[in-house]
């Protein structure tokens, strides 16, 4: 569907860059008389095989084997003329997928997500920013002194931040057999970044990801509404909105960001009942981060959602002091 359809359109690209060197290696060769007779030579002998097999010839095990030594001698003279003028040995630009960019299981190589991120078209991006990733996740930038003004233990912010970082790594070696999430806590406290390294560590294992704020999300959907009502929508808009729904459809994470802060409707209301409630179907798992506490989120939407959430979802708060200028 909507990511495959734009990984197809990166494959296409990267194939053709092979078969224009492929055919740029194979004018050079044809160049060379010598190999080109051997060529030849190694052809007529698989035919005279081929014959020989079809009409069960008594010396078919020996055209077999002038085949194969033919054949044998041609890749050895191949490489020698290869390396003379130096044209090079045709390699995947990615040994792990081979170029086909999936791996087993349907799970999707790493190499694509660095091209996805170059070519996809801004509209369609949905990937987690940049630059979030356990590997540069620093506990060293807290501090080290206990706060209990912000924590109800004994708790450095360095300390929670290193548990933060923990429950991260096992998410993520436990995905997909986890539970939804939702993270709240004050502004500044780090959801965000915190949710963009799940996504990006859950994109390493190969599973597609959608990361958005819930104003974006809204409007996707505000959008189908709209244009569903429309006598004469708009063609490209249309298709706009399609492909969104569909990308935020195959991820088997969705992330929703800021969720709380998007303005408020009957429909927006609607829509996040429709989402919780399709939480409890399939495998996809969703998380959300927002500034409000269970509480607050029920007097914000109201005791359905908020039932929802703390049931359905594993409630994570983060507290501590604003870290948006320490990191």
């Amino acid at each position: 569907m909507g990511l495959n359809r734009e990984i197809r359109r990166i494959l296409e690209r990267r194939r053709q860059e092979v078969f224009d060197r492929q055919s740029h290696n194979q004018e050079e060769l044809m160049q060379d008389v010598e190999l080109e007779k051997l060529r030849n030579e190694v052809n007529l002998a698989g035919i005279s095989y081929v014959l020989s097999s079809l009409n069960s010839s008594n010396d078919r095990l020996k055209r077999e084997a002038d085949f194969q030594d033919l054949k044998l001698e041609y890749l050895q003279e191949e490489a020698r003329v290869k390396r003379e003028q130096g044209i090079e040995e045709l390699e995947y630009i990615c040994p792990v997928c081979r170029d086909i960019a999936y791996l087993e299981n349907d799970l999707i190589c790493n190499c694509i997500w660095p091209e996805l991120r170059r070519r996809l078209d801004p509209r369609l991006n949905f990937l987690p920013p940049e630059g979030c990733e356990l590997s540069n996740f620093s506990t060293e930038i807290f501090s080290d002194e206990s706060s209990e003004h912000w924590y109800k233990a004994k708790l450095s912010p360095r300390m929670a931040a290193r548990r933060i970082k923990q429950f991260i790594a096992n998410y993520v070696a436990d995905f997909p057999q986890v539970n939804h999430l939702y993270i709240y806590g004050q502004a500044g406290t780090g959801k965000s970044h915190l949710l963009a390294t799940l996504g990006n560590e859950v994109l390493k294992l190969g599973h597609q990801v959608a990361f958005l704020t819930a104003d974006r999300y809204f409007d996707i959907l505000d959008q189908k509404k709209f244009l569903e009502l429309n006598f004469s929508p708009d063609p490209e808009r249309l298709d706009l909105n399609r492909r969104h729904r569909e990308l935020l459809a195959d991820a088997k994470l969705l992330i929703i960001d800021d969720l709380g802060i998007e303005s408020t409707s009957e429909d927006h209301y609607r829509f996040l009942l429709q989402l919780l409630d399709s939480s409890q179907k399939g495998v996809r798992r969703i998380a959300f981060a927002s500034n409000l506490d269970p509480n607050e989120i029920q007097d914000h939407y109201g005791e359905r959602v908020a039932s929802r959430l703390v049931n359905q979802f594993q409630n994570l708060q983060l507290m501590g002091p604003d870290l948006r200028g320490m990191v």
